[in-house]
């Protein structure tokens, strides 16, 4: 990068510097819900990719990139609020990353042995840093358990485009993924996963509608 735009972000991505940008991204998350304006939205965007510049990368891996991808049509979104066909674009933009990680997800999981007869989901569980004790993973997730769970994670993230068809479908897959993320959250310790995610909702449910 050329050199200053290397100082300012020297001096950006230190602390305290890097604190207020945390306090700054979180006044605009604030701004996002209580008034309209494209300015919030494209401040969280900016902060949220300078973080994940600071790291080397993102931080918590697709939680991340569905986060900045949101913010990046909210803020298209809204900077152009009258024109209904950017305001539509950019929700179905939105809809389709949130099926599309969904169905990519099942379709690897799909393929891989581990993950059809359950080893790979102990693993995981058994590795968050962040989790329920040891012995649950032994004593729950257990020989026929842990296929059944596998099993089921797999099935729910490739029934992910049904979720397009109608608007029951919509209310419906979205039902069942908020409890999927709740459950990660506490096996896995993924709660970003929860926050990031749920806030593409609302546009499947209104690419389903619109697509009926």
């Amino acid at each position: 990068l050329p050199s200053p735009l290397l100082w300012i972000l020297d001096r950006l991505m230190t602390y305290p510097a890097l604190l207020g940008m945390c306090v700054a991204q979180l006044l605009c998350a604030a701004g996002i819900v209580a008034a309209p304006g494209w300015w919030w939205s494209l401040t969280c965007f900016m902060t949220s990719l300078l973080f994940a510049l600071r790291w080397g990368g993102s931080v918590n891996g697709g939680s991340d990139s569905i986060t900045l991808i949101t913010l990046a049509c909210l803020s298209l979104g809204r900077g152009f609020a009258h024109e209904h066909q950017v305001v539509i674009g950019a929700l179905l933009y939105v809809a389709l990353q949130s099926i599309a990680s969904y169905l990519i997800a099942g379709l690897v999981k799909l393929r891989a042995r581990r993950w059809r007869d359950g080893r790979a989901l102990r693993r995981f569980i058994d590795g968050a840093v962040v989790g329920p004790p040891p012995e649950f993973v032994g004593r729950v997730l257990a020989g026929p358990t842990a296929i059944a769970a596998s099993i089921s994670v797999i099935a729910f993230e490739l029934s992910a485009p049904i979720a397009l068809m109608s608007p029951a479908f919509a209310f419906a897959f979205v039902g069942v993924a908020i409890l999927f993320h709740v459950v990660n959250a506490y096996l896995l310790g993924l709660h970003r996963f929860f926050w990031a995610w749920c806030a593409t909702y609302p546009a499947v449910c209104f690419v389903s509608v619109l697509l009926r």
